[in-house]
């Protein structure tokens, strides 16, 4: 019977000894994780400080742009609200210049279809008006 204690004692020795080793490695692997663990906690430290700086040093520019891009959409609207004002002066201007032209070039036709057809009457009494003198 001690010989059977004695292997069941070297059996829990041995045992334990293999459970020792298998908590020691696991004992390593969590050192190992915490270690992991802060230096990525040290990085997300890193990367939100980092992020933070870009967020305030572009989130100026991005407002700073949006700002110039409005400011200059609403030049361009006046502008453009400007050079179609000056286009329908230039245009009406232009019409009622053609307006003008039509209406003396139609006066003109005129009076020189009146006077073609006086020249055509005299044409006519004028051999007549000849022959009686």
């Amino acid at each position: 019977m001690r010989i059977e204690f004695e292997n069941k004692l070297i059996k829990l020795k041995d045992e334990f000894s293999r459970k020792d080793v298998s908590t020691s490695e696991l004992e390593f692997k969590i050192n190992n994780l915490l270690h992991q663990n802060q230096d990525l906690a040290v990085e997300n430290d890193h990367l939100k400080h980092e992020l933070a700086r870009l967020e305030e040093l572009y989130g100026s520019k991005i407002h700073e742009l949006e700002s110039q891009l409005a400011m200059e959409t609403k030049n361009f609207e006046e502008t453009t609200l400007q050079y179609n004002a000056e286009f329908e002066k230039f245009k009406k201007e232009g019409q009622e210049y053609v307006e003008q032209l039509t209406f003396e070039f139609d006066r003109k036709i005129k009076n020189l279809e009146e006077k073609n057809k006086q020249l055509e009457m005299t044409r006519k009494v004028l051999p007549s008006l000849l022959r009686t003198w």
